[in-house]
């Protein structure tokens, strides 16, 4: 019982194994790398079973190109390029199949915020439109300055103050307008 237990140990034992992961942005044709995720710790691979194993995954790129979205480094076309995930049981051996992948270098792109970094933030202003009573028994709707700037605050609140004017002016929502704050 013993020898089973201990053959049981060691056959997950070769499993344990970490496993690390990076991501690049490859334009097939020109050979050109793009790093979107740095070398990292990821989930178990079972593919990957010792430290020297690598794995890579090809996805196509699915996006449309445009002008607002994206940028194509030297004319490239989005049907070339694709997002290469490389997994291994250690940093080196990522880092040398992303060598190899990738041998003029991956670039580092800071087109893109990161979510985790500090950003300034407006403060946000609230401004009453409509006050017809006390909240409680009231429907309070809040309009968003999405697509507004922080210079375009008159701009804005005279939209909404038109807006509301033109909805409760017609006989049809007259009546409801002290039911909104």
């Amino acid at each position: 019982m013993k020898l089973y237990q201990y053959l049981l140990v060691g056959a997950t034992a070769v499993y344990a194994l970490d496993t690390f992961s990076a991501k690049v942005l490859v334009d097939t044709k020109t050979s050109q790398c793009e790093l979107i995720e740095s070398v990292h710790l990821t989930q178990l691979h079972r593919a990957i079973q010792s430290t020297t194993d690598t794995l890579e995954i090809v996805t196509g790129r699915q996006n449309l190109p445009t002008a607002d979205d994206i940028i194509l480094p030297l004319g490239g076309d989005a049907k070339l390029q694709s997002f290469v995930e490389i997994l291994g049981g250690s940093t080196n051996a990522v880092l040398n199949h992303l060598h190899r992948r990738c041998p003029q270098g991956a670039l580092q792109s800071n087109k893109v915020e990161r979510a985790d970094a500090p950003r300034v933030v407006a403060t946000p202003v609230v401004r009453r439109i409509v006050n017809s009573g006390d909240p409680k028994n009231r429907i309070d709707i809040v309009f968003m300055g999405d697509g507004y700037t922080t210079s375009e605050d008159s701009r804005f609140f005279g939209d909404i103050q038109r807006l509301t004017d033109e909805m409760f002016k017609g006989d049809t929502f007259t009546q409801y307008l002290p039911l909104f704050n």
